[in-house]
């Protein structure tokens, strides 16, 4: 079945963005803000074994094949029926956070990833 990754809004200004791309990767941040809230509506929604959000778990998720871009997700959820998907859709919604549709994640081109 399908990842769906869960981003956390941009929040940053351009400026600061533009400054963290050029830092080296060990200068940038590994930890994403919690979203407790929302974590708590995606396991409600799926099962809290198939929401995925502690770091150790989000590793693999963060790029796909084309490793030389990542974004680490607020969450990950794995989803087995049409009504979850439409839960987790809702969930999002209504924290007003993006969602990325994933497949493998075998892709060559970043589009696994959610950049905002």
């Amino acid at each position: 079945m399908s990842e769906i990754p869960v981003t956390q809004p941009a929040l940053q200004s351009t400026q600061q963005s533009t400054q963290q791309s050029t830092q080296q990767p060990s200068q940038q941040s590994t930890q994403q803000p919690s979203r407790p809230e929302l974590v708590a509506a995606l396991e409600r929604a799926v099962g809290a074994e198939r929401c995925l959000s502690r770091i150790e778990d989000l590793l693999v998720y963060e790029c796909d094949g084309l490793t030389l871009h990542s974004a680490k997700p607020v969450a990950v959820v794995l989803p087995h029926t049409r009504d979850e998907v439409c839960q987790v859709v809702a969930a999002c919604r209504a924290h007003s956070t993006p969602f990325v549709p994933r497949g493998a994640g075998t892709g060559l081109s970043g589009g696994a990833l959610a950049n905002e």
